[in-house]
């Protein structure tokens, strides 16, 4: 299956990127692991890449999980 951006978008690395850092912080990821496991250098170039306004799920906190023994997501 062959998945496209819709008109007027496209997808790169940096989409994949930006999606897994937001997740992660979504259900409460440490900013330093996400940094990490993100190949960034610093914790502020991760901090770049978060779009806060993403709510978690809990397919985030399955996904996501390892980052941190006692995430906690609230409302699932």
């Amino acid at each position: 299956m062959q998945e496209s951006a819709p008109p007027g978008f496209s997808y790169s690395f940096h989409s994949l990127r930006k999606g897994g850092a937001t997740g992660a912080y979504s259900v409460g990821a440490p900013l330093q692991s996400i940094a990490e496991h993100g190949g960034w250098a610093a914790s502020g170039s991760a901090e770049r890449y978060i779009s806060t306004t993403c709510p978690p799920s809990q397919a985030a906190a399955d996904f996501f999980g390892y980052l941190s023994p006692t995430l906690q997501v609230q409302g699932l």
